[in-house]
């Protein structure tokens, strides 16, 4: 039998017509294009756009796989599309209250890490390079909080360490002192209302380093009725309840109770918020020894400031008084 008519066909004739071969390109071109508009219009909603990217790649699935691509467009990716394949829910198991053990279950020795807070280290510490290393972490805290720390460290048997202590110590007080230098220069040649704010400056450098502790004895004393003069030049430009609460907290440092009493209240009445003033007043109350009224006036608290420490421990102590 001849066969010869298998190879007959003009489809796989070797030499078949560039023309032939541009029709059946342009068949399929067309029919791909046709498949993958079809396939855009049943994709779900938020596929679909942006159309400059979710059409060109379905014609291009339709016509690189020629036949195969088209029936797993229609048949495989578009019902995966609308029925995806549910995931389980996960659930938050919140746990109320967990119990944690009274000790650490492991220790670890480090040279950095230590039980204990940097005050424990640098006071009970017997190793003189862990406490060195405690007193240079100081360095990254809030002045109020490490002053205190660095006082103790004077004390500290090393040299090295109170000598460190001492510099750093040494390093906040000249970094004010330089505020109040500046700032005083200034004061002769101001006037009005930047003469008032010069004043307030000064009245804060010298508040600061009382408050910090940088001062004692009768420097102490010296710096407060510096700040309290200062203080009152600028209430007698423009009084605020800024000024008279930092001018109460000055007087409370005195021991001008009374003073301290009429500052604060005068700033409640001008509008300073309850809780910026109220914990003095407790603190005045205690001091005269009117120890009934201290409940009454943690009360006023808002309830957000009574639940944190310190006053979480303050409160309910005075209230079990009461």
């Amino acid at each position: 039998m001849n066969s010869n008519w298998l190879f007959n066909v003009d489809v796989l004739n070797p030499l078949l017509q560039v023309e032939q071969l541009s029709g059946l390109l342009a068949i399929h071109v067309l029919l791909s294009i046709c498949v993958a508009v079809l396939a855009w219009l049943l994709l779900p909603a938020k596929y679909r756009f942006p159309i400059q990217l979710s059409l060109p790649l379905l014609v291009s699935f339709a016509m690189l796989m020629p036949v195969v691509g088209a029936v797993g467009l229609l048949l495989f990716v578009l019902p995966s599309l609308h029925c995806p394949k549910r995931q389980k829910e996960s659930v938050l198991n919140v746990q109320e209250k967990i119990e944690l053990p009274y000790t650490q279950l492991k220790e670890k020795a480090s040279v950095l890490f230590n039980d204990g807070s940097l005050q424990d280290v640098l006071t009970l510490q017997s190793d003189e390079h862990k406490r060195l290393n405690a007193l240079l972490s100081i360095g990254n805290m809030k002045q109020q909080h490490a002053i205190p720390i660095l006082k103790k460290a004077l004390h500290d048997p090393a040299d090295d360490i109170r000598l460190l202590a001492y510099a750093m110590l040494d390093k906040y007080e000249t970094q004010i002192n330089t505020q109040l230098e500046r700032v005083q220069e200034q004061l002769a040649e101001a006037q009005g209302a930047q003469l008032a704010q010069l004043h307030q400056q000064v009245a804060r450098n010298y508040w600061e380093l009382a408050y910090l502790g940088l001062a004692q004895g009768a420097v102490f004393e010296h710096v407060l009725e510096r700040a309290q003069f200062h203080i009152q030049q600028a209430i007698d430009y423009k009084e605020t309840s800024e000024l008279l609460l930092l001018q109460g907290r000055i007087a409370l440092q005195q021991r001008q109770l009374e003073q301290a009493h009429k500052c604060f209240t005068q700033a409640l009445a001008m509008g300073m918020h309850k809780q910026h003033v109220i914990p003095y007043l407790a603190e005045i109350a205690y001091e005269a020894g009117r120890y009934h009224e201290i409940p009454a006036l943690l009360a006023q608290l808002p309830e957000a400031i009574r639940q944190r420490y310190p006053f979480l421990a303050i409160v309910g102590y005075w209230h079990v008084s009461a």
